[in-house]
């Protein structure tokens, strides 16, 4: 059933015996209104004013005739196309093609979120219905009575909590016994507790039919900032660095760097949430290569006041009604000030760093809380991000790069089994996609991508995102030798 269509109107009017016929196309259904149209007609087609101006001598009003004949053919085209439509949409029915029961649910869900005449009444939940009650009773003569009740469970839950921590305290000393009796020196238990929590998996693909390229992909979970932050290593009661340390130093000025995208907000700041967590790893050695974090901000700052004349002037020049242009520019102008300071869901930026454990360069790609909840295509503002960001790993020779596997640093409640296989299932086929494109461009390079998920899910969600793999992408199988 289309939309709209396109249907000839044809005019015809007489100047000084000359017999004259205009047939354009005219889309139906018309949004503009029938006066307007007629004014673009006369101005496109050059009809002569002297024309107009003899009809009125002549009390034959040309366009007043060309109005009422051309208003009479719209509404006529777009009754029949209506017609039409709803004839096809009933034979539908009629022959199986569409489910009632479909249909009904799709009126019904038009009606109630769309009208609010018949809008279904707001349910009250269980929090609410618990705090109006406790309201009540707080204000009530049963005051006296609900305060000591719960001054009693305080003091109990006091008391469990004080020998919980007994119980742990106890616990950790044991641990520490067990360790001192072993012979070799290893880490401390803080230190051996935190590796527990990062699961990771590896695997050798090979992309590409006739040009071969073999990749490495590694599936991680744990807390972005763990692949940023120096941990400390204790040995034998010494503090000795860790080797991602040496591993980041020696390959700082190498064809073999490490990027990392970091999912921020769209303020270019670091004073809230992670960005400021993030400030503080910085913060916690010295880059005596790069500029600080809060210089490379500004430099970023400054490029962004270009960005945003950029695309101003981009989006001028692409509108395609002229008029348009000039009634709303003091408008778009005015909301460019105002969004001057923020970036928008796709924008990224780049930081460069010679201090952090295993990281030289961080991507901070915006994204907004959209991300958490909507269902996004490959088209999405932030995954075509990802394609420049991996063409620029493929131009500037950063072979490790971190991907955050579901846009989200942190677990949700509405994070859901179905919604994790399918955001993951989304990003590996489009990283897929976006290696072997930057391969034809020349770069055969092996590269190795890290698939970051948040350390909070759980190890079966972990296990069905690895088992996803094998299905996306072609494994490297291992030549097995038989000797006789």
């Amino acid at each position: 059933m289309p939309s709209s269509v396109k249907k000839d109107f044809e005019f015809q009017f007489t100047c000084k015996d000359l017999t004259s016929k205009l047939t354009l196309p005219v889309v139906i259904p018309q949004k503009q209104t029938v006066n307007d149209l007629v004014g673009r007609l006369v101005a496109a087609h050059n009809i002569p004013c002297y024309v107009i101006e003899e009809a009125k001598l002549k009390n034959v009003v040309l366009n007043s005739d060309l109005t009422s004949k051309l208003e009479k053919f719209i509404i006529e085209e777009t009754d029949k196309l209506h017609d039409e439509n709803a004839k096809t949409a009933v034979d539908k029915v009629i022959n199986g093609e569409k489910n009632i029961d479909d249909l009904v649910e799709q009126w019904t869900k038009a009606y109630t979120q769309e009208v609010k005449k018949y809008a279904k009444p707001e349910e009250i939940t269980e929090e609410q219905k618990f705090s109006e009650v406790y309201h009540k009773l707080i204000h009530s003569p049963a005051l006296d009575t609900l305060l000591n009740l719960e001054h009693t469970y305080c003091l109990t839950m006091e008391d469990l909590i004080q020998q919980r921590d007994k119980d742990l305290e106890h616990l950790e000393s044991s641990n520490r016994v067990r360790a001192l009796s072993n012979t070799l020196p290893e880490a401390e238990d803080d230190e051996r507790h935190s590796r527990t929590t990062r699961l990771e998996e590896s695997f050798t693909i090979h992309l590409g039919a006739q040009m071969k390229t073999t990749h490495n992909l590694r599936l991680l979970c744990t807390d972005v900032l763990d692949l940023c932050r120096h941990k400390p290593h204790t040995v034998g009661g010494m503090v000795i660095p860790q080797p991602q340390r040496l591993q980041t130093a020696m390959s700082l000025y190498s064809n073999n760097l490490c990027g990392l995208i970091l999912l921020v907000d769209n303020r270019l700041s670091s004073y809230t949430g992670l960005k400021r967590e993030f400030a503080r790893v910085c913060e916690q050695s010295s880059d005596f290569h790069f500029p600080d974090l809060e210089q490379q901000f500004a430099k970023v700052e400054e490029e962004h006041v270009f960005a945003n004349e950029f695309r101003s002037q981009k989006k001028l020049l692409e509108e395609s009604d002229k008029i348009s242009i000039k009634s709303s520019s003091s408008s778009s102008s005015e909301n460019q000030q105002n969004k001057g300071n923020c970036l928008q869901t796709g924008d990224f930026y780049i930081t460069k760093h010679s201090n952090l454990s295993e990281v030289h360069t961080v991507f901070h790609l915006v994204v907004d809380e959209n991300m958490k909840s909507m269902d996004i295509t490959s088209r999405h503002p932030v995954i075509l991000s990802i394609r420049n960001i991996i063409k620029l790993c493929f131009r500037y020779d950063i072979n490790t790069i971190t991907i955050p596997l579901l846009l989200t640093h942190e677990m949700t409640e509405e994070m859901t089994i179905q919604w994790c296989q399918k955001r993951a299932e989304l990003l590996f086929k489009c990283v897929k996609g976006f290696i072997m494109e930057m391969a034809t461009y020349g770069a055969q390079e092996s590269r190795t991508i890290q698939f970051l998920v948040p350390r909070e899910i759980s190890e079966e969600m972990f296990a069905n995102i690895s088992a996803m793999l094998p299905s996306i992408f072609r494994l490297s199988n291992p030549v097995i030798g038989r000797s006789n």
